[in-house]
């Protein structure tokens, strides 16, 4: 019994010493790009007052008064993601209409790529001291602020579609029209 034990700590102290190993990476290289490490609470309205929830860290990046907000992970992972994906190939034509139920450009975008976000269903988003921002996360957990995105496929921020890591993934887009 006892080596069993020994094993599973053994096993513990690996992984969470390769998520602090990676946290350190991911935050570095968020530094080097010229961005800030941000954390934000997911928080939202319900009928007994506002709730706070998960805690994330996010790379935020500012040009020109733009303010950019990917997740840290996101953005500094070798890993291909749906974020990755659509950041470096999805092409909008900036006179073209994106189909959603929102008022926001960057909601439907959200919306139309399968993505979903807290104010799809509540009042609500991620909060820090500047405010709440709508942050698209997608199923395999790659997140990204919707403004970010819509800017990225506009072409607008280079600096994001060439600085996030990822590899695109072979998969066709949905339509956005």
């Amino acid at each position: 019994m006892k080596p069993h034990i020994f094993l599973i700590i053994i096993s513990c102290l690996i992984i969470i010493q390769t998520t602090l190993c990676n946290d350190e990476e991911y935050e570095k290289y968020c530094l080097e790009k010229g961005g800030i490490i941000s954390t934000k609470i997911a928080g939202f309205d319900t009928h007994i007052g506002y709730v706070a929830g998960l805690t994330m860290k996010f790379c935020q990046i500012d040009l020109n008064g733009n303010l950019a907000m990917i997740g840290l992970e996101t953005f500094a992972s070798t890993k291909p993601s749906l974020v990755s994906t659509y950041a470096k190939a999805l092409v909008i034509d900036p006179e073209g209409r994106i189909k959603g139920p929102f008022s926001q450009p960057a909601t439907n975008l959200c919306f139309s790529l399968g993505g979903s976000t807290i104010n799809f269903f509540v009042n609500g988003g991620f909060r820090d001291e500047l405010g709440y921002a709508g942050i698209c996360f997608f199923g395999d957990g790659s997140h990204i602020s919707g403004w970010t995105l819509l800017y990225a496929a506009y072409g607008s921020r280079p600096d994001i579609k060439n600085g996030i890591q990822g590899e695109v993934l072979n998969i066709n887009i949905p339509s956005i029209y």
